[in-house]
């Protein structure tokens, strides 16, 4: 049984794409640990295949005079790496500063993008991906190096019984006759964003449907819908502590989901949540849903070119049929 080190430092997003290695990886014997940045951590729990978790700062920066504490993260990070003695290590991070450190830990296969600055310390490099193909497909073509036969019907998820069982621990009322329709109105970036105005026409006529909105985001995120006056639904940070290890099963008590493409809405797909992602613009062909349950998405050139009554009327051909 080979050690292998996935190294993931990106947004959670990334990281729930990178459950399509683990899962795959796994099942051909690879004992698997998982380094994510101490954010996200939260996730790996729920990440199936793995057998050990590690966080480590988001290493962006590593100069010793105006970054010295992310310079001994970066150098701690590598004593940690040679103590380990992985086998492989394969990093889906563009970061060369990732590579280096797998470079000087003396790990004998590592493998990662072509990216000028990752390369040279990588010992096989995978052409980077492209924007106009689905995630997925990149991100398993990092382990043909492997030479393991495809993956059949390839997708990302998340360990439904460990969701199952951080459900239980949870002290949710749900009403076996109320639905619930999760909503996300926001992204990493604002200028991706459908205004709010326009989401909370969408909410009250989820309302007006019968089925009840539940707001994700940050408890700052949730604090701008809170003060808008005539915001209806539930709210995720009351819900739960607003945390991701209870974010997630959060989710699992929503019948569908509605969202911009972010980290949330790719949870939603990864425990099959049927949902309807909101692309505006973002990346539809890379970054679409690819989870246990793929999804709808709305695609606009920019957030002004889309209006409640087009988000409603995908949500009653595409999600209301499956609530009924």
């Amino acid at each position: 049984m080979k050690k292998t080190l996935l190294l993931c430092q990106d947004n959670i997003g990334d990281l729930v794409f990178t459950s399509a290695l683990t899962s795959h990886l796994s099942s051909h014997g690879e004992k698997i640990t998982l380094v994510t940045r101490i954010d996200t951590e939260a996730v790996a729990p729920f990440i199936p295949g793995i057998q050990s978790h590690h966080s480590i700062p988001l290493l962006d920066k590593i100069d010793p005079i105006f970054h010295w504490k992310k310079h001994v993260a970066f150098w701690q990070f590598i004593k940690w790496l040679k103590r380990q003695n992985f086998d492989i290590a394969i990093t889906v991070s563009k970061n060369w500063r990732l590579g280096l450190a797998l470079y000087l830990a003396k790990i004998p296969v590592t493998i990662g993008w072509d990216f000028p600055k990752l390369a040279p310390f990588l010992t096989h490099a995978t052409p980077r991906p492209s924007l106009k193909k689905p995630a997925i497909e990149a991100i398993q073509s990092l382990i043909s190096h492997l030479h393991y036969p495809p993956q059949e019907s390839p997708h990302y998820s998340l360990d439904l019984d460990a969701v199952q069982s951080k459900k239980q621990l949870m002290n949710i009322t749900k009403d076996t006759n109320d639905q619930w329709v999760g909503l996300h109105a926001f992204a990493s970036l604002k200028n991706r964003c459908v205004d709010l105005e326009t989401w909370l026409k969408v909410a009250r006529e989820i309302k007006a449907t019968g089925f009840t909105p539940v707001w994700f985001g940050t408890t700052s995120e949730l604090n701008t819908l809170r003060d808008i006056r005539g915001c209806i639904g539930l709210f995720s940070d009351y819900l739960c502590n607003g945390q991701l290890d209870q974010v997630i099963p959060l989710l699992s008590y929503c019948d569908a989901y509605i969202g911009h493409d972010s980290g949330v809405l790719h949870l939603a797909s990864a425990i099959g949540i049927p949902n309807l992602g909101i692309f505006t613009p973002g990346e539809p062909k890379r970054t679409f849903p690819q989870g246990i349950y793929q999804g709808t998405i709305i695609f606009r050139p920019s957030p002004e070119q889309l209006s409640s009554t087009d988000i409603m009327s995908s949500f009653k051909k595409h999600l209301e049929p499956l609530l009924n």
